[in-house]
């Protein structure tokens, strides 16, 4: 099991006016029942007894979340297993139990002299677990592979320029390390791994990087093969690929292989990854071994427009890959952050619109489906309504495929009336055998297609990891427009609210909109609406903890919306909710710096009401 070594600052510094010696003796008895505490020398510590550093000192015990929710980001621990550094954030967000602990114990160390029975001395150094039992984690959300796979995705082969990591803000609460996962720490975290139980052990989230980059990580995919049937998802550069792996890779299938290419550009590719010795060859060989073994492979390419003709590159890069037959292909328009390199970020809004204007060009020039990353930019950009699914293109070989464009748009699925793609994707789950779709082209003609569930490599089924594509087609993202609608009334029926902020990114605005115009309210403003003397008020969050051009909720802090909010004079007074997207939160409720949704209860006048809506698929 883990040592968690600690190094805390003294955040109990006022010390007044609270006998603490009956609650110390509890919190030692308790603490000892469920933690091994360790010396310097990761001796196990037997405490038998305390007395007061001072016996005039006296600690005010404060508010828990308060303490975890305090600026402690100069806290570090260290994990004896691979030794590797991680912030305080980073456990506080992934456990706060870890946390709590850590701070306790720090407070007793500060406060009392711990003794062993022969009197002697003894500071607590570090601790362990003692029974896993008690701190397995039970997922809200249903508990795959990628779970553990992730936890492989520690260390790097390549060093590309728009990597994610180099635009993190330093207190953001993911762990970075270049060590790898040790045998130690992959067999407690795979020993205490049970998909059917939705449990897992404590781990640490680690920002995903490069899977293939350590030669091990195939074994422990073959071991995780054995606790679960699930596809994985796996997202690589395919530098260390090779056709051993590709074997073994078969011999664990299910899996989607998403592979990061970005280019075939000799130059370009050495310059993006930073990479030596570029052979193309070996790429497009990596690809025809995958196409043998038939394992299923998506390709993700990046809008790099600091490199010059980067169009003419991408045009280049996916007239090869026609060649070839990958599941689909996404470009991705890049995440720039406020700290992300100025010659890496070019023009946002310029990219943003260019490539817009190019997919609409492009789309129907493949054999396989070309998608943006994020879509709902070019969703706003290429539709009226973003609540219809929108067809992006089909997966060949599949059901669907030659009976579809891109640009169509689904209507009824045997007879259903469709809603949003949420809807159609959760009717399609019924369908056995015979698919009846009525569907509208690019100029608004109505036609009727039918097909039977049957399909060939490299359609192998309607998941590829993280994405849904249903009969083998590629649709839009959207929310669930009957569950926004329902959440956003029940908010605001609960709270008896009058006046309501609906907090709503610009990505989203166009179909929120939509909503409420169909829950029944009016347009008053230009972002305010009203139905039965009932206004709601849509404010943009700003992502200002990310900033660059990131501007979907999933991405937004605590701070982020505190400050979107600060313009709003008298808010507790004008205004009786405020609803939110809650995307943002994990399964603790901590956001991407270690903050917990307390944070708005504590530092608001005003209850707010989050809406437990999913992420957009990237």
């Amino acid at each position: 099991m883990f040592n968690y070594h600690f190094e805390i600052p003294d955040l109990f510094q006022d010390k007044n006016s609270l006998n603490f010696e009956d609650f110390i003796q509890h919190l030692l008895l308790a603490t000892q029942n469920f933690i091994d505490l360790k010396d310097s020398k990761q001796q196990s510590i037997n405490i038998d007894s305390f007395v007061s550093n001072n016996k005039t000192t006296k600690l005010k015990y404060q508010n828990i979340l308060e303490v975890l929710d305090s600026e402690s980001d100069t806290i570090q621990y260290n994990n004896n297993y691979n030794l590797t550094t991680i912030p305080f954030r980073a456990i506080k967000a992934t456990d706060p139990r870890l946390a709590l602990i850590s701070i306790l114990l720090n407070a007793l160390n500060k406060t009392i002299n711990l003794q062993d029975k022969n009197g002697k001395k003894i500071d607590i150094s570090s601790f362990s677990l003692i029974n896993n039992d008690d701190w397995k984690v039970t997922h809200t959300n249903k508990l795959g592979p990628s779970n553990l796979i992730t936890q492989l995705m520690r260390s790097c082969n390549a060093n590309c320029k728009f990597c994610y990591i180099k635009g993190d803000p330093k207190s953001i609460s993911l762990a970075v390390t270049d060590k790898p996962v040790s045998d130690d720490e992959f067999d407690y975290i795979y020993n205490n791994y049970n998909p059917e139980q939705n449990q897992s052990s404590i781990h640490i989230n680690y920002a995903p990087r490069e899977i293939f980059s350590y030669d091990l990580n195939i074994h422990y995919l073959k071991k995780i093969r054995l606790k679960s049937n699930q596809p994985f998802y796996i997202v690589s550069n395919g530098i260390g690929l090779n056709e051993k792996i590709i074997n073994t890779l078969k011999d664990i299938e299910p899996l989607t292989l998403v592979l990061s290419l970005n280019t075939l550009s000799k130059d370009d590719y050495e310059d993006i990854m930073d990479v030596k010795d570029f052979e193309r060859t070996k790429i497009l060989k990596t690809l025809r071994l995958l196409e043998e073994k038939e394992l299923s492979y998506g390709i993700s390419l990046v809008a790099t427009s600091h490199i010059n003709n980067f169009l003419d590159d991408l045009s280049n890069t996916l007239d090869v890959l026609n060649e070839y037959s990958p599941a689909f292909v996404r470009i991705n328009i890049p995440g720039y952050t406020n700290y992300t390199a100025k010659e890496v970020r070019g023009d946002d809004d310029r990219l943003l619109d260019i490539m817009k204007w190019y997919h609409q060009k492009i789309r129907c020039n493949y054999t396989f489906p070309v998608f943006l990353i994020p879509s709902y930019e070019y969703l706003n950009y290429s539709t009226d309504n973003l609540w219809e699914p929108l067809v992006l293109g089909c997966i060949k070989n599949s059901p669907a495929s030659s009976l579809l464009k891109p640009g169509d748009v689904i209507k009824k699925l045997n007879g259903i009336t469709i809603e949003d793609s949420n809807h159609f994707k959760e009717i399609s789950l019924l369908i056995e055998n015979d698919v009846e779709l009525e569907i509208q082209n690019k100029t608004h003609n109505n036609k009727t297609v039918n097909f039977k569930l049957n399909g060939k490599y490299p359609y192998l089924g309607d998941y590829y990891g993280k994405y849904h594509f249903p009969f083998g087609i590629v649709l839009s993202d959207s929310l669930g427009k009957s569950y926004v609608k329902d959440e956003i009334l029940k908010a605001i029926e609960d709270y008896q609210a009058k006046n309501t902020i609906l907090l709503c990114s610009s990505l989203m605005q166009k179909s929120i909109k939509k909503v409420l115009i169909e829950a029944g309210f009016s347009r008053l403003q230009k972002d305010t609406y009203v139905l039965d003397e009932r206004i709601i008020k849509i404010v943009e969050p700003i992502n200002f903890y990310f900033g660059g051009n990131i501007k979907i909720a999933d991405m937004l802090v605590c701070s982020d919306i505190e400050k979107s909010l600060s313009h709003i004079e008298n808010i507790a007074s004008e205004y009786d909710l405020v609803i939110s997207p809650g995307s943002f939160f994990n399964d603790f409720g901590y956001d991407l710096t270690g903050v917990s949704k307390t944070f708005f209860k504590n530092n608001f006048k005003i209850p707010f009401y989050f809406i437990d809506n999913n992420q957009i698929t990237f």
